[in-house]
């Protein structure tokens, strides 16, 4: 596998656009009709649930995927629904590789270490224990966040195990963390990408914490922002024209769907024919496009 950094911007070169789709799910927020449907063919159980979930996302990819950098999937919103939504997750995330969308995972979880106390296991970006002791992570996803409460320490595991299986990490930045920017600048060359000077560490800001984007300005590091819900287009593009252009092209946009108006969304998925769904869908691309060409410099 080819370094993070690189992946990442070689493909947002190549499409001319830093949106990465984030995908987070609730069974209620789903169509009734497409519930219906999978109701019908697999019972009232979580199958349907499952099979709900995989659909919706599919067609979201399908009708996304010429547009974006990356998927950004919310663990969170898979785990709530066990072992079946686990598997949903891991139906999206094959169909995602399946058209070379780069995957991060957005755990905003703990490491978890082993009984030797020394190995830091992951099952999306590491190694768990296997049939032959300590095997390569069988979920496939490029990068992942954490939150970093444990200090410089979680951070250092975490760089060890991404350089050692080529991953990229984004450490989730709120403004009850204080950041060391002289240090996190010289670990950015940890994950620094061989064909390009940005690096696969990456600071993930939402909310309060979007205006320390600024600090990345003197660095190697890479950023994703994720725009608050409440911001209108103009405020959106008044943030993005005040930034410096060094910052720009070392930063991501994370775009939900709610951005992409997704009770229309909604509307326009109508039944669990993939290819019907997507021809509806034409708004998503052209909203996409819109937010590409604010974004892309």
């Amino acid at each position: 596998m080819e370094n993070f950094a690189d992946i990442l911007f070689q493909r947002r070169f190549d499409i001319q656009s830093n949106i990465i789709l984030k995908i987070e799910f609730d069974y209620g927020d789903l169509p009734e009709s497409l519930k219906q449907n999978k109701r019908n063919e697999f019972g009232r159980n979580w199958a349907a649930v499952s099979e709900s979930i995989v659909s919706y996302g599919e067609v979201l990819i399908e009708a996304s995927y010429n547009y974006v950098a990356a998927v950004c999937f919310d663990f969170s919103s898979f785990v709530q629904y066990g072992a079946y939504g686990m598997r949903a997750l891991e139906c999206l995330i094959m169909k995602a590789l399946e058209k070379e969308l780069p995957v991060i995972m957005d755990t905003r979880i703990a490491d978890y270490r082993g009984a030797n106390k020394t190995i830091v296991g992951n099952a999306y970006i590491g190694y768990v224990n296997g049939w032959d002791g300590w095997q390569p992570s069988n979920i496939h996803t490029h990068a992942m966040s954490i939150m970093t409460y444990k200090g410089k320490q979680m951070i250092d595991q975490y760089l060890e195990i991404c350089l050692r299986m080529q991953r990229g990490l984004l450490l989730l930045i709120d403004n009850k963390y204080k950041p060391d920017w002289d240090w996190l600048e010289k670990k950015s060359g940890t994950l620094l990408g061989n064909k390009v000077d940005r690096s696969g560490l990456m600071i993930y800001l939402e909310n309060e914490a979007i205006p320390l984007i600024e600090k990345i300005y003197k660095t190697s590091l890479s950023a994703v922002i994720s725009i608050p819900d409440d911001f209108d287009n103009i405020q959106v593009k008044n943030f993005w024209d005040k930034l410096n252009h060094k910052t720009k092209i070392q930063s991501f946009v994370l775009i939900d769907k709610e951005k992409l108006d997704y009770l229309k969304i909604n509307n326009m998925i109508t039944n669990t024919n993939i290819d019907s769904a997507i021809e509806k869908l034409g708004f998503v691309k052209e909203t996409l496009n819109v937010y590409r060409e604010m974004f892309f410099k």
